[in-house]
């Protein structure tokens, strides 16, 4: 897909649930073991990361953090873990004599200790200063009500700093 003149962010973002869904097949089996090798993490991340730059419209230059956070896709690697945690919560409110939590609250509290998690990577990142100037809370970029930002070509070129700029 072309950046300019083509498909909305929200279309874009459409197809990219279908890459998402395709690498979190059976997470719940996989992610414990995949997240301890840093290799393995690295190849899960790059289709996510190509989705990503079609979302928000942006070079292939831009890194993956930035753009996963610019397309509010957290990494499929903490999302393979979330979804492993919150199997272990649903298995253990099936015992008997537990209080069962709605999945619903499971989901929000699991969603919140992955934003953490990408929290955590966001700052420790050796890349894309210029992105984390802008954006430095990850919790409040993902729960924030105004959407499509960044909707244009050249607002993602403002926000990772890739552009043709006169300085």
């Amino acid at each position: 897909m072309p950046n300019v003149r083509s498909p909305c962010q929200w279309k874009r973002r459409l197809l990219s649930s279908v890459v998402e869904s395709q690498l979190l097949y059976a997470a719940p089996i996989w992610a414990t073991q995949v997240s301890k090798i840093a290799r393995t993490t690295a190849n899960l991340i790059r289709p996510q990361r190509e989705a990503a730059l079609r979302v928000i419209r942006a070079y292939r230059s831009v890194s993956d953090e930035a753009s996963l956070l610019l397309a509010r896709m957290p990494p499929v690697d903490l999302m393979a873990l979330e979804r492993t945690r919150i199997r272990d919560w649903l298995a253990a409110a099936l015992e008997p004599g537990t209080v069962r939590p709605s999945k619903a609250a499971i989901k929000r509290e699991e969603r919140q200790a992955t934003l953490t998690l990408w929290q955590t990577r966001w700052e420790s990142s050796r890349k894309d200063e210029w992105t984390r100037r802008a954006i430095p809370n990850v919790k409040r970029w993902m729960e924030r009500t105004v959407v499509g930002v960044p909707s244009s070509y050249h607002m993602t070129q403002v926000l990772t700093n890739h552009g043709c700029f006169q300085y």
